[in-house]
């Protein structure tokens, strides 16, 4: 049966996967066709199959549940055959929805006893083969779940992967992505995994990723900090083995191949005898500085002698994407040659654009960095000349696959690449077919995407004047966009709705009147405010000016509405009372994405945006009742931390992305670096989050993500730690420290940028010194449009004195906290009355 399943997987799924990367002879192959029955009634577990009788049976030629004739309530038995190649450990894996035992001969291999719920669940595991053919069966049982069932089989591998803790490496507009894993395996472009494993005296070790001490015993980050090359070390008793990837674009882009270093040391007092096996041929895993001892089409052994203090390394190169022979691939350089040729890249690029050079925690400025590069690395170039900016590289989990677009993450991240410079790729994006769609259709109806389909242009705009880019084609499209917002709002009398956007599914859950929607469509009006009085189109800034002030004023009616009704003083991210958001209790999807998905109130107010009403009288006391639920939630939410959904509530790659707008509150302005600093403290994997994740099996371990990686939530990131260092308003005026926490403003403490974009293509430096009772601000580069506002939370109701370029100065407001800088000046000291609490 389990051949039948296997057969049935590995046609249905792997095949798929197959007739992507092109086949394997090391793979195991599903001989014959799929036997399938196909049962119906009501079980509350797998039934006896021998004592029923079939609805149907069949034959099928790849596994597929659509041989079923209804969606609950049924059962199948696949039986057939599955052939290896040779003698080895075959890594068994199943998703599926519902109940499903999956055996090989009699043995039982895989099963799913169906007590997690409606959710998907994936099982995996190693079972050793014979050369030769063994018979597979797979019996599974749908009740009322999600119907899923999908079977793969890779092999041979040496131990167990932990597939919950990946990283993705590749280069930009290739794909598909490779991944590796905690303890240094490798799948480059996704093909069968490449394990490595240590021989001393006779033991073999490897690393173990599911032990409760994994994050000691394993180390496990990204070389120089930031570069998209994964390092994991572990010993193997007194050796101590060092495993380094990294992907580059070799032989004029035809291919893009995945270089390796396993680097041996011994540190035990005398020389040992070792060997290092690879699950791979010498023709998949290529050797480029020695040749194996034994090989076989699955393992490749090299036996060596290291002395004591010595090490011993081997590097190899493996093809990923594209097309190469072995002796292509050994041509296209060494280890070294390709890795300066990658971080050089990278550091060129980083070094163009917007970047911090030092914090008070050193570990953000490796974050923005190494989340500039993921994001990069996450771009595809399509059929069609496309560069689709996408969720993820994939991930090799189960879980639901991010490695595509997403109409309302788009527009956010494009937005960032625009604030640091990256205007070519920002283009690039907007000018593909499916970004141009998202104007003018809704997408999973999310409505917030149509009006910031408007706001990175808005962006563009500011920071680079280049009028040539917008077309009278591009205006139109803007226009559309724009004047379609009006059409999504709903004017029915009396509903307690009246003027406010639609209802819509922009939150994944279910329909409702959303805050989000609200808020997006006052910044995209804003945004297209600037854009029409930036070109002196005053038929449609009036326009833009009288709906944004409609929609404002109907939007406060609402809210007005919603809290009267419910006595509160503020307000959620839903106007309904039975929506998921009001009766489920505190869920992330509460405050911060409301916050998060529309930008606003903040990057509203860069652009311009200064109305209000009862959204911004409510702001403070609405984050607070946020605060005050995440608190009192069931659910144990770390403090800095806005929470997740689905039952993940530890975390999410979101979480600077909910905090970021409150940016926009003098009250709560500094919680964004928390938030970031609780990511740093939580990580999934070297600078990487699941959308959700979970406490680890400790404290000090890795989290555990719930979902797949997420770009959107990069990109937040970035933001917001740029943002709370210096923002730049559509006016020219550039507002310096406004987020940053007492914490980090300590004496010694420094926060430079350089390159920093300001409007109209230009550039600032800056640097700020904390001392004991003063703090100077240091400008360099292009002098700015507008005055420089240094407003530090530190500096509220505590300046003695501003001295500006050698003259002492009045332009401050103790109160607010506030020092008025001229566009002009270069070197500011304020000094304080006591030190930051």
């Amino acid at each position: 049966m389990l051949a039948n399943i296997l057969r049935t997987a590995f046609m249905g799924i792997l095949l798929v996967v197959f007739s992507v990367v092109g086949w394997s002879a090391e793979q195991p192959q599903f001989v014959g066709n799929i036997q399938y029955e196909y049962f119906e009634g009501k079980w509350s577990e797998l039934p006896d199959f021998d004592k029923l009788s079939a609805v149907k049976t069949g034959e099928v030629d790849k596994f597929d549940l659509s041989v079923a004739n209804r969606d609950k309530n049924f059962a199948i038995r696949f039986t057939g055959y599955v052939e290896v190649p040779a003698d080895g450990k075959y890594l068994f894996i199943i998703k599926s929805g519902d109940i499903c035992r999956l055996y090989v001969g009699e043995e039982l291999v895989l099963e799913n006893d169906g007590t997690h719920g409606k959710r998907v669940r994936q099982m995996e595991e190693l079972f050793a083969l014979k050369a030769g053919k063994h018979p597979v069966i797979l019996t599974y049982l749908h009740r009322e779940r999600r119907k899923v069932l999908e079977v793969r089989c890779e092999g041979p591998g040496l131990y167990k992967v932990d597939r919950k803790q990946w990283l993705y490496i590749g280069w930009e507009n290739d794909h598909p992505k490779s991944l590796t894993f905690m303890g240094g395996s490798l799948m480059p472009g996704r093909k069968p995994n490449i394990q490595y494993t240590v021989k001393v005296d006779g033991k073999t070790y490897h690393p173990d990723e599911f032990a409760t001490d994994r994050r000691i015993e394993i180390k496990w980050y990204l070389a120089d900090g930031y570069l998209p090359s994964p390092i994991s070390e572990w010993d193997a008793g007194s050796i101590a083995v060092k495993i380094q990837h990294f992907a580059n674009r070799v032989l004029d882009k035809r291919a893009t191949a995945v270089y390796t270093r396993v680097s041996l040391t011994n540190n035990g007092c005398s020389e040992e005898k070792l060997q290092l096996n690879i699950n791979a041929g010498p023709e998949r895993e290529i050797c480029l500085t020695g040749k194996p001892t034994t090989t076989d089409c699955f393992l490749s052994a090299y036996e060596t002698t290291v002395p004591a203090g010595k090490t011993y390394s081997l590097d190899f190169v493996s093809l990923a994407t594209g097309t190469a022979s072995v002796g292509e691939l050994r041509s296209a350089g060494s280890f070294d040659n390709n890795y300066n040729k990658m971080a050089s890249y990278y550091t060129s690029r980083i070094g163009q654009l917007t970047r911090p050079v030092r914090l008070p925690n050193a570990k953000l400025v490796e974050l923005y960095k190494a989340a500039q590069i993921v994001m990069w690395e996450s771009v595809v170039k399509v059929e069609n000349g496309d560069l689709e900016m996408r969720g993820s590289g994939g991930n090799p989990a189960g879980y639901y696959q991010y490695d595509r677009t997403f109409s309302h993450d788009v527009p956010n991240m494009v937005a960032q690449f625009i604030r640091e410079g990256d205007f070519d790729l920002a283009k690039g994006i907007m000018e593909s077919q499916y970004y141009q769609k998202l104007g003018r259709e809704l997408e999973q109806d999310y409505l917030d995407a149509i009006p910031k389909y408007i706001i990175p242009y808005a962006l563009y705009l500011q920071f680079t004047g280049d009028t040539d880019y917008f077309t009278p084609k591009v205006k139109e499209n803007i226009k559309t966009a724009a004047h379609s917002i009006h059409d999504y709002r709903d004017f029915k009398e009396g509903s307690g709705h009246y003027g406010i956007m639609r209802k819509s599914n922009t939150l994944d859950n279910k329909s409702d009147y959303l805050i989000v929607d609200n808020f997006a469509a006052l910044h995209g009006l804003a945004a297209y405010e600037y854009i029409c009085e930036y070109f002196k189109d005053t038929a449609e800034t009036s326009w833009a000016a009288n709906e944004m002030n409609d929609l404002n004023k109907c939007f406060n009616d609402a809210l007005d509405y919603s809290m009267t009704r419910r006595k509160v003083d503020w307000y959620m991210s839903a106007f309904d009372d039975d929506s998921y958001f009001w009766t489920r209790g505190y869920d992330g999807n509460w405050l911060g994405t409301s916050l998060m998905m529309s930008t606003f109130p903040w990057n509203a107010s860069l652009q311009g945006f200064d109305l209000g009403g009862t959204w911004n009288e409510a702001f403070d006391r609405t984050i607070e009742n946020a605060i005050h639920l995440r608190n009192v939630s069931p659910y144990n939410i770390p403090e800095r931390s806005w929470g997740a959904w689905w039952g993940h509530e530890y975390g999410a790659c979101y979480n600077t992305g909910m905090g970021l707008q409150t940016l926009f509150s003098d009250k709560h302005r500094t919680l964004v670096i928390e938030n970031l600093e609780f990511l740093v403290d939580n990580q999934a994997a070297p600078y990487q989050w699941g959308e959700s994740f979970d406490l680890g099996m400790s404290e000090q371990d890795w989290t555990r993500p719930a979902t797949d990686y997420e770009t959107w939530g990069l990109g937040y990131d970035k933001q917001a730690l740029l943002e709370s260092c210096i923002a730049i308003k559509t006016d020219g005026r550039v507002i310096i420290g406004r987020g940053i926490p007492a914490h980090w403003s300590k004496p010694g403490d420094i926060i430079e940028w350089q390159d920093v974009r300001i409007n109209n293509n230009k550039k600032l430096d800056f640097k700020i010194d904390f001392s004991d009772k003063s703090v100077t601000l240091n400008l360099s580069g292009d002098q700015p449009q507008g005055d420089i506002i240094f407003n530090l939370p530190a500096f509220v109701n505590n300046i003695a004195k501003v001295t500006i370029d050698g003259e002492e100065a009045t332009s401050y407001t103790n109160s607010s906290g506030q020092v008025v800088i001229p566009s002009k000046s270069a070197n500011i000291k304020v000094e304080l009355k006591k030190k930051p609490k």
